[in-house]
C-alpha cells in the first residue's frame, strides 16, 4: 500500500500516551485537541493519532467512523495491519455496529491463531494495550485513505 509510512507515525503517537488516565467526567486532551468538551474519547484518540501522523481525521462517533471505513473500501474482518483502526461491536447482532475503537499495534500468531495487539484510548478510562483474536465476530479493521 502506497504511503503506508504513516502507520508507524500513528503508532508512535499512540505509544507516547500509554498509561494516560482520563480526568473526572471523561476529561482528556484528545477531545480538547479537536475543540470538544469532555466526552467518551476512544474515537477522539484514534482521530488524534491519525491527524498527528498526517492523515486528517476528526470523528468523535464510532458508528460514523465505521461507515467511513466501509465507504473507503478498507473495512474488513480478517486482514489487519499495524496502524489500522480496529472497530468493536461488543454484542454482534444487536444492531449497535460500533461501540468502541482503537489501533492495531501488531499482528502475530500464537497457539494456531492470528491475534492483534491493540492500543486503545478510553479502555478502562485509560490508554492501554489489549489483545483479540482475528476472526472474533466482535472485531473488524480498516484505515483512512
Amino acid at each position: 500500500e502506497a504511503g503506508a509510512g504513516y502507520r508507524n507515525n500513528v503508532l508512535d503517537t499512540a505509544r507516547r500516551w500509554l498509561g494516560f488516565r482520563e480526568g473526572a467526567g471523561n476529561k482528556n486532551p484528545f477531545s480538547k485537541y479537536f475543540g470538544r468538551g469532555p466526552e467518551a474519547w476512544c474515537a477522539d484518540f484514534v482521530s488524534y493519532c491519525y491527524t498527528k501522523a498526517g492523515k486528517k481525521l476528526n470523528d468523535p462517533w464510532t458508528p460514523s467512523l465505521l461507515q467511513t471505513l466501509k465507504n473507503n473500501g478498507t473495512w474488513n474482518r480478517n486482514n489487519p495491519k499495524p496502524g489500522d483502526i480496529i472497530m468493536f461491536d461488543w454484542t454482534p447482532g444487536s444492531g449497535r455496529l460500533a461501540e468502541h475503537t482503537g489501533l492495531v499495534e501488531k499482528v502475530y500468531r500464537s497457539g494456531g491463531k492470528t491475534w492483534v495487539q491493540t492500543i486503545e484510548g478510553n479502555s478502562g478510562d485509560m490508554v492501554r494495550r489489549n489483545r483479540y483474536a482475528v476472526g472474533d465476530p466482535r472485531v473488524s479493521f480498516g484505515t483512512i485513505r
